[in-house]
């Protein structure tokens, strides 16, 4: 027997399912009246990882005036294999109704230098999304600590490889620093 067949008999559904059912049960008269007494928030802790149901099913229940916090990094998606895609900002935001965009600004994770390093990443890729009221603002660090950063590029993630070795092989042999003090942040999967 194939997977939805099997899932029917033991009585249990697979995510997809249940997402499309709730959606189809939130379509019911009086659903929303029942929706709002039993939910008084909704937090979405990353509105660019959900696929295309899961924010329908999101929208839905924001027009049960539902009050939702939404949050959104455009700058990355890691569920990309399953439907989620940063640019689709710009289509889902209107599906909820009376949105109020808020953007954060301080960085409490990086130090300056590593703060201005991610910035200097950032503007070198494609702005997402097109949207400028969804578009991310630059972040600045409240922390003070010092430290030395860097952001390499190369034309090819074999040069970039090669590049990031000779700059820790001459950091290592030049200047003494030591193999433990030293991290690479890759920002593409490949490297």
């Amino acid at each position: 027997p194939d997977e939805p067949a099997v899932l029917e008999w033991e009585g249990a559904l697979d995510y997809a399912e249940a997402v499309h059912r709730a959606r189809i049960a939130l379509t019911r008269p009086g659903a929303d009246v029942e929706v709002r007494s039993r939910i008084k928030l909704l937090i979405c802790d990353d509105l660019t990882e959900c696929d295309p149901s899961q924010v329908r099913l999101l929208a839905q229940l924001a027009r049960c005036h539902v009050p939702c916090v939404l949050t959104a990094d455009p700058d990355q998606t890691i569920y990309g294999f399953r439907g989620a895609v940063a640019e689709r900002l710009d289509e889902v935001i209107d599906e909820f109704p009376d949105v109020s965009v808020h953007h954060l600004t301080t960085n409490y994770r990086n130090r300056p230098h590593l703060a201005a390093v991610g910035e200097s990443v950032r503007s070198g890729v494609p702005v997402m999304p097109s949207s400028s009221r969804l578009r991310r603002r630059a972040n600045h660090s409240t922390s003070t600590e010092a430290g030395t950063v860097a952001a390499l590029r190369a034309p090819s993630i074999t040069r970039l490889v090669r590049k990031i070795a000779g700059t820790l092989r001459h950091h290592r042999v030049a200047e003494g620093v030591a193999w433990r003090s030293r991290a690479v942040v890759p920002r593409h999967g490949g490297v």
